[in-house]
């Protein structure tokens, strides 16, 4: 197992409020038919950005201590060889930590 004590989720801000009015983060966010949830580690959240939300001049980035999603979170294999947690079900509002919003003036 990969050892980071917190891990992120990016949204768009209509992604954001969708959260906030569930009051979860679920699989109808994610932005084609994955299984599970797509999260990043620290490191990646950069080149996350970079591929999937550069058209994006907003985002909101959701921050999760680790240790709360190990329940149903798995480090797979995904794009250059690097592991990326991947959350598998519904994570509850009540275990993000805090909410940064992004913007590129």
């Amino acid at each position: 197992m990969i050892k980071t004590k917190y891990i992120y989720k990016i949204l768009t801000p209509y992604e954001w409020k969708e959260v906030e009015k569930n009051q979860m983060l679920n699989l109808t966010l994610q932005p084609n038919d994955l299984e599970f949830i797509h999260l990043s580690k620290k490191t990646q959240i950069a080149a996350t950005i970079n591929r999937y939300f550069y058209n994006n001049k907003e985002l909101v980035l959701l921050k999760f201590k680790t240790q709360d999603l190990k329940k149903n979170l798995r480090w797979e294999k995904s794009t250059h060889n690097q592991y990326f947690p991947h959350y598998y079900g519904c994570i509850p509002a009540q275990f993000i930590l805090d909410v940064l919003k992004i913007r590129d003036e």
